[in-house]
């Protein structure tokens, strides 16, 4: 998390995939390389990581959310509607 707010993403992508060897269904490390590949364009990275989020733990709001970001930024409207749905019935 440190890497990723000095603006380090190298950085955290490999610290993260090291706490993943360890546990590979943390759905938080899942997640949070999701919001790294999506700051760094890389959209199809970042929606594997946030699907197995949710995978891992589907009461996870903030992965919805974070799929309702990449679903709307690719301009699936409905299915950016149907992640936002998720999250808000989870944490409303």
């Amino acid at each position: 998390v440190i890497y990723k707010e000095l603006g380090n993403l190298q950085k955290s992508i490999m610290c993260y995939n090291k706490a993943l060897a360890v546990n590979p269904n943390f759905a938080l490390t899942l997640n949070n390389l999701g919001v790294i590949y999506t700051s760094l364009g890389k959209i199809d990275e970042a929606y594997e990581y946030c699907v197995r989020a949710v995978q891992a733990n589907p009461r996870y709001a903030e992965a919805y959310n974070n799929l309702g970001v990449l679903f709307r930024d690719e301009g699936d409207i409905k299915q950016a509607i149907a992640s936002y749905d998720r999250s808000l019935k989870i944490d409303p």
